[in-house]
């Protein structure tokens, strides 16, 4: 009798045993494949936020403007003033994350802050004229660098990469062995 059969003694049928596992620790040539994979994909992204940093401080004329900067610059462009949470919002940069750009423009004078009269807890935001000169700066700059052939290429990978990211979320075996660790 084979290994990978068993006989129910009850009815006298066989059935199969359970799938073979591999050894802990036993990497197949498709889990090899895999992590060179996921590499080749990290390199690729890392090359792409690079070359989207650099558009970013070809666009804006300084290197010391990221293209978190440059986002937060072109969204209060189009306003006269915002709430910081607006910001938050509009923008998906985290809290802290959020505070320490803004620190950052207002210590270049490109924003101001201060609090609303209103409501003590909300923080105003509005460019400076400097502000301003360098946002639409960077609008006209931008123009001269996104083609549609551009845009659509950020746009499918964007997509793409977050459904990679909700269907891993969503794996029960990522999510155990994330929480081993």
């Amino acid at each position: 009798m084979s290994k990978y059969r068993s006989i129910d003694a009850r009815e006298g049928s066989s059935r199969p045993a359970p799938a073979r596992r591999e050894s802990p620790g036993v990497a197949t040539q498709a889990d090899t494949d895999a992590l060179y994979k996921m590499a080749q994909v990290c390199r690729v992204l890392k090359s792409a936020a690079s070359t989207m940093e650099k558009l970013a401080h070809a666009a804006s004329g300084s290197d010391e403007l990221t293209l978190m900067h440059c986002l937060v610059l072109v969204h209060l462009s189009h306003s006269a003033s915002c709430k910081q949470g607006d910001l938050k919002g509009a923008t998906g940069i985290a809290p802290t994350q959020l505070t320490k750009l803004l620190d950052e423009l207002a210590h270049r004078g490109l924003v101001s802050r201060h609090r609303s009269s209103w409501d003590r807890r909300q923080v105003i935001l509005a460019l400076t004229e400097q502000g301003r000169d360098t946002a639409l700066r960077l609008l006209a700059s931008l123009h001269g660098f996104t083609d549609k052939t551009r845009l659509d290429a950020i746009e499918s990978l964007g997509s793409s990469l977050q459904r990679f990211v909700a269907s891993t979320a969503d794996d029960e075996a990522f999510e155990a062995k994330r929480d081993e660790q």
